[in-house]
């Protein structure tokens, strides 16, 4: 996942470059720039990734963790509930 997010670095540079060259950044203060906010922009866009891809697979983490604490106090109320039915039953006999 990181690897393609790298990817748009190149992709975000040739752009500017194709810009340069058809003579929409006229100095070179302006092509500098345009290099910078390109390369802080696809940065921040990695992280943003990232960040996202941690929280989603976390989230899902917490939820099949609390699923499984259920499912095992669900167990262990109706084991519980069959115990004091059995011995109920061994009592009265």
């Amino acid at each position: 996942m990181v690897i393609l997010l790298n990817a748009v670095d190149g992709w975000v540079l040739d752009i500017i470059n194709w810009c340069a060259g058809k003579g929409m950044l006229p100095s070179e203060k302006s092509f500098g720039m345009a290099v910078k906010i390109g390369v802080a922009g696809t940065q921040h866009f990695q992280y943003a990734g990232i960040a996202l891809l941690l929280y989603f697979s976390l989230r899902k983490i917490v939820r099949d963790f609390r699923e499984k604490g259920r499912r095992k106090r669900r167990f262990f109320t109706c084991l519980s509930g069959k115990k004091s039915v059995n011995q109920d039953k061994v009592n009265d006999v």
